[in-house]
């Protein structure tokens, strides 16, 4: 590999420039590069981000304009605004460092257009700008396409896209078929350089190696966290490190400016950079992140594609790439031109996924970190459970045993009745009761009913024809289960024509506990015949639980004389 730029036979003002610059040798893809551009050859270079691609057209370019024709002689698309005013940029410090008569202008879009017809006035022989832009200022006759002899597409892969093809296409379609093409990117995708073959004449193929690799000088850590908490993370990061410019990444442009206010409101000083901001907007925060009037800057991956900012030492971010490639972009703001640099992703433990499969496929190394008492710690392995000492109180036999012990003192709460209990109707965990009426005899039921249930009077007796009734009344929690009543054995005596009265100690005892034990349910005691509170004073003893002339029902709508027939 050539060692000098004396020996790719530069110019020698081009080479002063580069020295002011503290540039002394050049890199792998310089020095590839440079010799195949002058011999006018089209050309594919790939390199990783980090390496000036950017000087690699730049010089060459530069070396073959000719300063006397006044018109547009070379062209450079660019993805975003902001590597174009890079790259124009570039071009002004290295024509000013050799003295070059050679003017440039940057051609974008959401700017004014008038003011670039005014520039284009001035015949600038070096053309910068985004492919739209470009093609309108064409289509307007403002720029004539055919004196255009060279064409560089920096970051190829994104302006070969579905969504810059046509418009790139459109703009090398106007030139002459004599143009020199020169596509650059870090990565060229399959589909890219099936693109580019579609327009370029068997272009040369350049890579500075075989691999496209991670800088080496680049330290790669990621730290778990929940999703909401990504933002407290980053605040503490960036307070324990104290860097003095970092970037800081998310996935979607459109949430740009929620994180720059999140971060803002954590006390940290941060601008945001997306697409959709005013060219004024973007311009006055890449210039006030360049002059260190802000700590963080926070941007997109097409945002930030292409950005050459000194000093960024530390990349955090926020959200993972789905794309591998995305992350190798990212993290090549950093560690440039030898310089140290730092990676720092914030992943949660569905992204720890992602996070390996870049590490697998770029080939690099992403150490677990955590945060303890102001330091950055290595990740404590976390023992499994199963080295942990179970406590007798714990785990899931314990729990299983809590459940069993549970049940138990749920069946044991309930009366222990007779095999009634289980054989009768159960109750369907609704609170309420729930009895069947069966037949006793002719025109006679007896209501057996759920003792579980202790809320619920349990054998209460229902009136079975005219003031006729089985079963003997019992207290609802009463210690002996109800038995069923037998119309041979239970029935009183005073059913089978008065003959005798039943005894009236029974019903008086079982009034005395109703009164004793407040009832549990609505006028219970209201809804069961009392033969005592029945009896007829004028038959004596003897008279059965009959209804007098006094307490016979008269209807409402009888005797009324206020209703007219």
């Amino acid at each position: 590999m050539t060692t000098s730029f004396n020996d790719l036979k530069l110019d020698s003002n081009l080479i002063e420039a580069l020295n002011r610059e503290g540039i002394q040798e050049p890199t792998a893809i310089q020095a590839l590069s440079v010799p195949v551009i002058l011999a006018g050859k089209d050309l594919i270079g790939q390199s990783e981000t980090g390496t000036g691609k950017t000087l690699a057209y730049l010089l060459p370019i530069l070396q073959k304009l000719d300063s006397e024709r006044r018109e547009a002689q070379a062209l450079i698309l660019a993805p975003t605004h902001e590597l174009a005013l890079q790259i124009q940029r570039q071009i002004e410090r290295l024509v000013q460092n050799a003295g070059l008569s050679i003017s440039s202008a940057a051609l974008i879009g959401n700017v004014n257009i008038a003011r670039q017809f005014e520039k284009l006035k001035e015949r600038p022989q070096l053309l910068v700008g985004s492919s739209g832009r470009i093609l309108e200022l064409i289509q307007k006759r403002k720029i004539n396409a055919q004196s255009i002899k060279t064409i560089v597409l920096d970051e190829a892969d994104r302006l070969l896209d579905e969504h810059n093809y046509k418009s790139v296409e459109s703009v090398i379609k106007s030139t002459l078929k004599d143009r020199q093409l020169l596509f650059y990117s870090a990565t060229i995708s399959p589909a890219t350089q099936e693109r580019i073959n579609k327009l370029a004449q068997k272009p040369e193929i350049l890579r500075a190696d075989n691999t496209v690799q991670v800088a080496p000088t680049i330290v790669h850590q990621y730290f778990v966290s929940e999703q909401r908490d990504k933002f407290d993370v980053l605040r503490k990061l960036v307070r324990i490190i104290e860097p003095k410019q970092a970037l800081v990444f998310i996935n979607k442009s459109e949430e740009i400016e929620i994180a720059v206010e999140k971060l803002r409101f954590h006390g940290l000083n941060a601008v945001g950079l997306h697409g959709s901001s005013q060219k004024s907007q973007r311009g006055k925060a890449m210039n006030d992140f360049r002059q260190g009037k802000f700590q963080l800057l926070v941007a997109s991956d097409l945002a930030a594609r292409g950005l050459d900012v000194r000093g960024i030492s530390h990349v955090f971010n926020l959200d993972i790439p789905e794309d591998p490639q995305l992350y190798l972009h990212r993290v090549g703001r950093t560690g440039r031109a030898g310089q140290a640099g730092m990676a720092l992703s914030i992943a949660t433990d569905r992204e720890l996924k992602q996070l390996a499969q870049i590490a697998q496929r770029l080939k690099i190394e992403i150490a677990p970190k955590d945060m303890y008492q102001g330091r950055i710690v290595d990740l404590r392995t976390r023992k499994s459970p199963a080295n942990k000492e179970k406590s007798p109180g714990t785990g899931p036999a314990a729990n299983a045993g809590k459940t069993v012990s549970s049940e138990k003192s749920r069946n044991s709460s309930r009366p222990m009745n007779s095999s009634k209990a289980t054989n009768g109707p159960k109750t369907v965990n609704s609170g309420k009761f729930r009895g069947d009426l069966k037949p006793v005899g002719s025109g006679k039921f007896s209501s057996e009913t759920n003792p579980t249930d202790s809320r619920k009077f349990a054998g209460s007796s229902k009136p079975a024809g005219t003031a006729k009734f089985t079963g003997s009344s019992r207290p609802a929690n009463s210690a002996t289960s109800a038995k069923p009543s037998s119309p041979a054995k239970d029935a009183p005596a005073w059913r089978n024509g008065g003959k005798a009265n039943p005894a009236p100690t029974e019903y008086a005892s079982s009034e005395r506990q109703q009164k004793s034990r407040p009832a549990q349910g609505a006028n219970r005691d209201n809804n069961r015949p009392n033969p005592i509170s029945n009896r007829n004073p004028k038959l004596g003893s003897s008279s059965g639980p009959q209804r007098t002339q006094n307490q016979t029902r008269k209807s409402p709508l009888k005797n009324s004389g206020s209703r007219k027939p």
